[in-house]
């Protein structure tokens, strides 16, 4: 045999059992055994391996030992901690500038009340910074945590935490979950008999045990926005199969990346297409 086979245990290989195998979908349990991937990783059946011709990554090297759970992410006083998140950032900008304005308008006003009445010159420079300094106070306020909830309906906030994921206002046992799926498409629109592509806006979908699933739409667009959450997102790897697709140049260069860096379970789904950013 040229390729190292594990069979699986509870004891010692927890963080591996329910993970999905790529080829046939199938959740890996206990006693199976498994091939895991010398480049990405991914954990294969025995037998999956074995039809792919022993290869993988355009390469056929097998790791040797089960990769291990890291030891910062097996500490009880992370079982429960945040993760990853992406919180809308729409209403907080709406926000922002809403105040910056309020406060140019009312200066201006209080400014023309005192040249009017006591001949105190207009000072423009006053004006500006004290509309400055209440956008920035509305800043500073509208990223504390606490007051979040005061500033708008926040229905496509995502938060991963160890043992639960909130989707919006819904929560969701991580215990029960089987894989987190991030993709974004592009479509087709045909004006003047011309191919147009547009990027699809990216969603999260969230697959159970129990073979339903959860279908999110994230709050962001661009890549810019999406880098930082991809890379958060794959931390939670560790604990629970996560799945990158996207037809975003940028961002599927991104996932192999992440992906080639990661001990964790992370699968990359080949794309149809590859475009540049189109935002």
């Amino acid at each position: 045999m040229s390729y190292h086979s594990h069979k699986l245990n509870s004891s010692t290989h927890s963080h591996i059992i329910n993970r999905t195998d790529p080829i046939t979908g199938d959740s890996v349990k206990e006693n199976d055994n498994v091939v895991f991937c010398a480049v990405c990783k991914s954990c294969f059946l025995e037998d999956s391996w074995v039809y792919m011709n022993e290869q993988h990554c355009e390469q056929n090297k097998t790791l040797e030992n089960v990769p291990p759970l890291p030891a910062r992410f097996s500490a009880k006083k992370s079982d429960n901690q945040l993760i990853a998140s992406l919180l809308s950032s729409e209403m907080r900008y709406e926000t922002i500038f809403g105040v910056a304005t309020f406060c140019f308008f009312l200066s201006f006003f209080i400014m023309s009340a005192l040249e009017h009445n006591f001949g105190i010159k207009m000072n423009f420079n006053l004006i500006f910074s004290i509309a400055f300094l209440g956008g920035l106070f509305a800043t500073i306020v509208t990223s504390a945590p606490l007051f979040r909830p005061l500033i708008g309906n926040h229905q496509d906030d995502i938060r991963i935490f160890r043992k639960h994921i909130e989707l919006g206002k819904n929560s969701y046992p991580m215990h029960e979950v089987r894989q987190i799926k991030y993709q974004r498409e592009t479509y087709v629109e045909y004006v003047d008999r011309q191919e147009l592509y547009s990027y699809m806006s990216p969603v999260i979908l969230v697959y159970f045990a129990n073979g339903n699933y959860v279908h999110h739409t994230l709050p962001i667009t661009s890549y810019k926005d999406t880098s930082g959450f991809l890379r958060e997102l794959a931390k939670i790897s560790h604990f629970v199969e996560v799945f990158f697709y996207s037809e975003n140049r940028n961002e599927y260069e991104t996932m192999k990346s992440i992906q080639s860096n990661s001990n964790g379970h992370i699968v990359l789904g080949e794309p149809i297409r590859l475009l540049h950013n189109l935002k």
